[in-house]
């Protein structure tokens, strides 16, 4: 039953934007439009201090709750991978509340493809934790516009002075490889995000090099969506494998989506 839930519920947090003011949890952590961004007076760490008295004094019996139904145990169903970067907030746009998400953070959302070797063994770890420990369901990969990492891939990762970060970005080369060898002009998004947009399904791929990850999608128990916002318009794009493009998740294209995904479930089920 787990397993016919959660493709819904995946498709569902790129809608609740829209709804996201209406939510009952926001309302009783005293939430409201007019203070979501709250005016800082800095960008250091005495906005960090700040927060956590202001995260202890609104915090409401909900939540606190919440975090006690929590606290020896956590399930979540699915694996959130995303970037490092400072403006993208997993919670925030896919307005989901603690233990719906693990979640897997790095430079660039990247994935190694799958070796025996102990090397850049932090995102395999996750993976292995979230897949044959927390037994999560799904797998959401997440890129976003104008990526400081695909920029460092774009200009060539001989400039780099860091051997750590060049190292690193070796995984997402072959994105920049797919964009050279197709004919970008007939769009008219930037190229680092065309780039970053390909980095998304490049690293689905080598997800998909994990043993536990490809068996579990063979035996339909597992399965990997991949995302990408727009900072900018603070907009969330689907890929369709159908159409083999990243579509905007507005209200139509959400129900069409949880449609299809339904039929599918059906078809599994049957």
């Amino acid at each position: 039953m787990k397993k016919l839930i959660l493709p819904f519920a995946i498709i569902a947090i790129f809608i609740a934007v829209f709804w996201y003011f209406e939510s009952p949890l926001l309302d009783h952590f005293h939430f409201h439009q007019e203070n979501v961004i709250p005016k800082r007076e800095s960008d250091d760490v005495k906005n960090i201090l700040k927060g956590i008295t202001d995260f202890r004094k609104n915090l409401s019996e909900d939540y606190k709750d919440l975090f006690s139904k929590l606290k020896n145990h956590q399930d979540p169903d699915t694996l959130f991978i995303c970037c490092s970067d400072s403006r993208i907030v997993p919670s925030l746009i896919s307005s989901s509340n603690p233990g719906e998400a693990f979640v897997l953070r790095n430079v660039g959302n990247i994935i190694p493809a799958y070796t025996f070797s102990l090397e850049d063994n932090s995102a395999p770890a996750a993976i292995d934790y979230a897949v044959n420990v927390l037994n999560i369901t799904d797998v959401v990969l997440c890129g976003h516009s104008d990526c400081g990492a695909m920029k460092a891939v774009r200009e060539g990762l001989d400039n780099l002075s860091n051997t750590h970060l060049k190292a690193w970005l070796e995984n997402a080369e072959d994105a920049l490889i797919t964009i050279d060898d197709e004919n970008t002009e007939k769009t008219n998004a930037p190229e680092i995000n065309e780039i970053s947009k390909q980095n998304v399904l490049l690293q689905i791929e080598h997800l998909k090099t994990y043993p536990s990850i490809k068996s579990r999608i063979d035996d339909n128990k597992l399965s990997i969506h991949g995302l990408w916002f727009d900072v900018g318009n603070a907009e969330v794009y689907y890929y369709d494998p159908t159409s083999s493009e990243f579509v905007l998740i507005d209200e139509n294209k959400a129900e069409e989506l949880l449609q299809r995904l339904k039929q599918k479930a059906e078809s599994l089920d049957s």
